[in-house]
């Protein structure tokens, strides 16, 4: 019985507010799409880069190979070869 309440209330809201809601529905739609889209742009972007330049690198996995430098193991010669990188003072 409750539930039945909640939705006839709700029904009238957006019967009342035709505009409100409509805008609403609208930004919800355009804000699904917007990430949609980024989200297919931003990987095939990542994939047409791997596929370009993976030739190059001999087929390097370049999200394995940032997780490797992020990691602790593989930080301290990183980071001691940047230190003694040409031009800086302190090696």
């Amino acid at each position: 019985m409750i539930l039945r309440e909640i939705l006839v209330i709700a029904l009238r809201g957006l019967r009342a507010h035709k505009m409100r809601s409509g805008l609403t529905m609208l930004g919800l739609i355009i804000g699904v799409a917007a990430v949609i889209l980024l989200t297919s742009f931003g990987q095939g972007v990542a994939g047409s880069f791997s596929g370009a330049y993976s030739t190059v690198f001999r087929h390097a996995d370049f999200r394995s190979a940032a997780v490797k430098i992020a990691t602790t193991e593989y930080a301290a010669p990183v980071l001691s070869s940047l230190r003694c990188a040409r031009g800086l003072r302190y090696c």
